[in-house]
């Protein structure tokens, strides 16, 4: 894929997620994603989300023997079977699948569904558009926490062309290209 598409690769490893946990059960196809990179359950709209899965994507700097050259290290953490001791803010697909998963099978799906995902990122208008379809963020009222520039409370309006959320204030939109992502009227900041 294109270089300008890397700061999709977020969006495109949540929704492998969300595909991948579909595969497993038709009742995992009510999995949201949370801008930038969380798979959600919120099985009632005015209830808090509960975190299913969360993806990490770093840029780094790798020296080899070829010369230095810039790679993407991902990590995507999902919550298979966490019991009695789920908090209340997370879910696990255990929950929402109403049984425990195959672990082996979860594993095969995750990895068809990466492959095609990626790929998908030749495409980004298309990924875009399947993202701003599952997105649970988009239509609330959030509170972001943007690096060093502290909280911003708006209306998340969409996500642009680049995949970076786009919140309404009174003021203006703001387009955020990284941040802490939060319901804005719930208590407990969910």
């Amino acid at each position: 894929f294109d270089a300008r598409s890397i700061p999709l690769v977020p969006h495109a490893l949540g929704l492998a997620v969300v595909d991948a946990a579909a595969v497993l059960g038709p009742d995992a196809a009510a999995l949201r994603l949370k801008w930038p990179n969380d798979v959600v359950d919120r099985p009632v709209s005015d209830q808090a989300s509960r975190k299913l899965a969360g993806v990490l994507v770093e840029r780094e700097r790798f020296v080899g023997g070829s010369g230095e050259r810039d790679v993407l290290l991902c990590g995507i953490g999902v919550n298979v079977d966490l019991g009695d001791a789920a908090p209340a803010d997370r879910t696990d697909l255990a929950s929402v699948l109403g049984e425990r998963p195959d672990r082996a099978l979860l594993l095969a799906a995750l990895l068809m569904e990466l492959d095609a995902t990626l790929r998908a990122l030749a495409t980004p208008a298309s990924l875009l558009d399947r993202y701003r379809g599952m997105s649970d963020t988009v239509g609330r009222s959030v509170r972001v926490q943007v690096p060093g520039e502290g909280a911003l409370v708006g209306v998340a309006t969409g996500i642009d062309d680049g995949g970076r959320l786009l919140v309404t204030t009174d003021a203006r939109t703001h387009v955020i290209l990284s941040g802490t992502v939060r319901d804005a009227d719930r208590s407990d900041g969910r």
